[in-house]
């Protein structure tokens, strides 16, 4: 295009500069979108590999932090609520070894001041793509376990009331002081961590990829928001990491897992990867 001339009020010709055609602007705008769409799977997927190690990282100081508690106290590892629900912890406040006849000693765990003296910080508890998940289910009072709603808000914590639980929600999977494996074929004697002598190679914990009453992502959002935490095409999970009680954790891909231990097998199929099945493994085979 040549430039256009034009006269200004001296008489002198200025040569006035020509302006893109509307051609050249889609163009532009279509070299643009082919970039950002070439470019923006790369991001994500990079975005997704830094939130896969913060997620492995985690599992890793959980794992440390809670090794350090268990020599502090007697050998025991934390528990997860009531020895089976393995996204919740029990929110005792009474130390292990005051158990009463109908109670073992193991049901209790001192986990906020555990929080304090290990380390075990609430981020501990979830991978970074559920953040927020971490919090308080029921309705808390003095009288029942030492601490208030406003007070748990007042720092920093989520609390969800009204509810007829009484249970820390966690944004793992996390095994420890289950002794027996519930699953859809039966209950089997289970190869969890209870104490510094369990099997190293045992898991402790893992990504929350769980099926909610027959999908991905079901359930209450206050339980089971953001299942699974790392999915691929249609919301399916592309696997997951896995802590095991030696401090190790892998990143296992969805195909390697399998529905190990449940509360409820029917309704809740958690999925995670560990070698030693114990009996459950020989009952699978048969």
């Amino acid at each position: 295009m040549a430039p256009i001339a034009a006269v200004d009020c001296s008489g002198r010709i200025k040569r006035l500069r020509p302006g893109f055609t509307l051609i050249e602007v889609l163009v532009v705008v279509a070299i643009i979108a082919l970039l950002v769409a070439i470019l923006l799977p790369s991001l994500t997927r990079a975005r997704e590999s830094a939130r896969r190690a913060i997620c492995a990282g985690r599992l890793h100081n959980m794992g440390l932090a809670v090794l350090e508690y268990a020599y502090s106290n007697k050998g025991k590892v934390i528990q997860c609520r009531e020895g089976e629900v393995q996204v919740a912890i029990d929110p005792r406040l009474a130390a292990p070894g005051t158990g009463g006849a109908s109670t073992p000693s193991w049901y209790y765990v001192d986990w906020q001041g555990a929080a304090k003296k290990h380390h075990l910080d609430k981020e501990l508890w979830e991978c970074p793509n559920r953040a927020g998940v971490f919090g308080y289910e029921g309705t808390p009072t003095v009288a029942e376990q030492g601490y208030t709603a406003a007070a748990l808000r007042a720092g920093g914590y989520r609390v969800t009331e009204g509810t007829d639980y009484d249970q820390w929600i966690i944004g793992f999977q996390y095994f420890g002081g289950i002794k027996t494996w519930r699953t859809s074929i039966g209950e089997f004697k289970g190869c969890s961590p209870l104490d510094t002598g369990s099997n190293p190679q045992w898991a402790l914990a893992a990504d929350a990829n769980l099926k909610v009453d027959g999908y991905w992502g079901g359930g209450r959002p206050s339980a089971f928001g953001w299942i699974p935490p790392h999915p691929g095409a249609g919301g399916v999970p592309e696997g997951g990491n896995v802590l095991t009680f030696d401090g190790a954790v892998s990143w296992i891909r969805l195909v390697r897992m399998i529905p190990i231990h449940s509360w409820e097998p029917s309704t809740r199929v958690c999925y995670w990867y560990q070698a030693d099945l114990g009996e459950y493994g020989v009952a699978r085979r048969r």
